[in-house]
């Protein structure tokens, strides 16, 4: 759901393309597809890392973007959490306000 290819397009010295061909909603369709040999994915190196060392993908350019990070704390509403998950919870929140403050 990312619009990076511009960006990435840019980085490479290269204008985007007028055909895009396939989008997906969701980087885990575009990534299979990459895997099943339909194209090339632009997706984050955390997200193939297993992949690439397995060889079921392999990176076609040096050139990568710095995106800032975005990590979002996610838990059920409505629903009584347990122990461990409220613990989680506060350890993430107080590396946050520990970090915001560096």
């Amino acid at each position: 759901t990312h619009d990076l290819w511009p960006e990435y397009c840019r980085a490479i010295g290269h204008d985007m393309p007028d055909d895009r061909g396939m989008r997906f909603s969701q980087t885990a369709l575009a990534i299979d597809a990459a895997i099943a040999g339909q194209g090339v994915a632009l997706a984050s190196r955390f997200l193939v890392e297993r992949d690439l060392r397995a060889g079921r993908l392999i990176q076609i350019s040096e050139v990568a973007l710095e995106e800032p990070v975005e990590f979002f704390l996610l838990a059920r509403r409505n629903r009584k959490r347990t122990p461990h998950v409220d613990l989680v919870i506060s350890w993430v929140l107080a590396d946050v306000s520990a970090s915001e403050i560096r």
